[in-house]
């Protein structure tokens, strides 16, 4: 499995298998090919972006939830381009959706008011629009989107129509020294974002910027974390790694800054 999306009293899934929906202990297959990504759409919530092998796909709310609830959400349209394999989506503040992949770039799908959307106006951002090469994943900041890659983490520039280093978590990761891995949003818009094998959480302070907590994450195993969720109260987050799951609740305080002592009872050299 490689994501979820829990929806009203439905989980969706997206699997090596295909999509699927359950409901009430009930299921159905939405998707055949492989699919990598889910994200529900901010601006209109009764669509889901579904990023497959092949491109990306919608689904729409087809009635009000009911029955046994698994043929509600069938597939609106499933586009032609780009062709690639889709592994994380980001709608912007214009309504404009954004794709990572693994070796393609970024791709931006424009939805003009008033025009088909059937027919998006599609933009490639790769090496030459100032991404670096290998993949590309993608995560909302400050109303933005930020594209985490090999050399840290990346945003748009408009008016150069090229993506730029952004230091907004902290320049160690815009400098190009740091591979920024994993990164997602609580629901109370903390930024939590898996870097070289070590997790953080930024919390932001009301003026654009964010203060970073790295310590109490040092105990971690020195591991990939592929997926961070988190639960509907925003205190607790979930990280899935290469070698377990860890639950983490941020409401436990502990001063990590205490004074101790340590009784040395040998000392053992080569």
């Amino acid at each position: 499995c490689w994501d979820l999306l829990s929806l009203d009293e439905s989980l969706f899934a997206a699997s090596l298998s295909g999509g699927f929906v359950f409901h009430r202990g009930q299921s159905e297959k939405f998707c055949l090919v492989q699919c990598y990504v889910l994200y529900r759409s901010p601006s209109q919530p009764g669509r889901i972006w579904v990023g497959t092998r092949d491109g990306v796909l919608s689904l729409t709310r087809t009635g009000t939830p009911g029955g046994n609830g698994t043929g509600q959400w069938k597939i609106e349209r499933s586009y032609d381009e780009p062709r690639m394999a889709v592994r994380s989506i980001v709608e912007d503040k214009h309504g404009n959706l954004w794709l990572g992949s693994l070796s393609n770039g970024v791709v931006r799908l424009q939805f003009p008011a008033g025009e088909d959307p059937a027919s998006p106006g599609m933009s490639r951002y790769y090496t030459g629009k100032g991404l670096p090469e290998g993949e590309t994943f993608l995560g909302p900041v400050n109303g933005r989107v930020a594209v985490c890659t090999y050399r840290g983490i990346f945003t748009f520039d408009v008016r150069q129509n090229k993506f730029i280093p952004d230091p907004v978590l902290g320049k160690q990761f815009a400098d190009g020294s740091r591979h920024v891995f994993r990164f997602a949003r609580s629901p109370g818009k903390e930024i939590w974002f898996h870097s070289a094998n070590a997790n953080f959480r930024a919390i932001p302070n009301g003026k654009g910027d964010f203060r970073l907590i790295h310590t109490p994450y040092l105990r971690l195993p020195p591991t990939q974390v592929n997926g961070i969720y988190f639960e509907p109260s925003g205190h607790t987050a979930w990280l899935a790694g290469n070698e377990g799951l860890v639950r983490i609740d941020t409401r436990v305080e502990k001063d990590y800054h205490r004074r101790f002592n340590v009784f040395i009872r040998g000392l053992m050299v080569n």
